[in-house]
């Protein structure tokens, strides 16, 4: 096990687990994810809003954004992964 810290700066405890793909990257899962996300035309706003990019001005940080995008965007993404 090893400790992580939260966004608010809480520890927490991570378990170490076997990796089914060790040589892929967190940075190409979430590149590729993106990259098919825009090849099926879905918005930019939310591809950032699924990496959590959307909150920029103090205006965003007040708005109740609509995670139904993300999830039907990540739905586009893996019916598109599996249809290949």
């Amino acid at each position: 096990m090893f400790d992580m810290k939260s966004k608010s700066g809480r520890k927490i405890k991570k378990k170490h687990v076997k990796l089914i793909f060790p040589s892929i990257t967190i940075y190409w899962a979430r590149h590729s994810w993106a990259s098919i996300a825009a090849e099926l035309d879905i918005p930019k706003e939310t591809i950032s809003l699924a990496f959590e990019h959307g909150a920029k001005t103090v205006t965003d940080r007040h708005i109740n954004f609509n995670m139904k995008k993300v999830d039907e965007a990540n739905r586009k993404v893996i019916d598109y992964f599996f249809e290949k």
